[in-house]
């Protein structure tokens, strides 16, 4: 009977390591979404700040951007002032920005708007339960989802995006055009 040597028990550690690390996080592609051509879900998010609510199909003919971010999530605050630049630009000009503030209880979401700031052109709203989350199958964030004026799914961002490619998905909508999706790197917990 072979004996099995301590470089060949390394060996198999290291591999089977690798192999959790992969399936647990860590270096794990983003899925595609199979919401890309389909409707955008209508579900009711209540605002953040101030009585009442917001559906992400209440702008019939507008480009809806809504972003799912928070407290948290490092990347989200270095998008956070891209999307407050952004709401601004747009201000009246036909896209709507939402910024979903997702699983992220308590108070520390305040002081994240506080910190990395705020439009007058923006709705902030929360995902109670997570639902908009679910709805729309978010695996990590930041994740960025646009929606044309037919209340269509068209592009997706997972993963930090800057104000360029912000900028550019918004053009390709308005040109008729389906932005597509960028996967880059999700944060998936405190």
């Amino acid at each position: 009977m072979r004996r099995w040597g301590p470089w060949t028990a390394i060996a198999l550690i290291v591999v089977f390591g690798g192999f959790l690390a992969g399936r647990i996080g860590f270096g794990e592609t983003v899925p595609a979404s199979p919401l890309i051509g389909t409707a955008a879900p209508g579900l009711a998010l209540p605002l953040l700040e101030s009585e009442g609510e917001v559906r992400l199909t209440d702008f019939p003919g507008d480009i809806v951007v809504a972003n799912f971010w928070a407290s948290w999530c490092t990347p989200c605050r270095e998008e956070h002032p891209a999307f407050v630049a952004a709401a601004d630009l747009y201000a009246g000009k036909g896209v709507r920005f939402v910024a979903i503030n997702h699983e992220d209880p308590g108070t520390r979401k305040f002081d994240f708007l506080d910190t990395y700031g705020r439009s007058d052109h923006q709705f902030v709203v929360e995902d109670p339960g997570s639902r908009a989350g679910i709805e729309f199958g978010v695996f990590g964030l930041p994740e960025t989802f646009f929606i044309d004026g037919n209340g269509v799914i068209v592009g997706r961002v997972a993963g930090a995006i800057d104000f360029t490619t912000l900028i550019d998905f918004i053009s390709q909508i308005q040109a008729g055009e389906d932005p597509g999706t960028i996967d880059g790197t999700v944060y998936q917990g405190p």
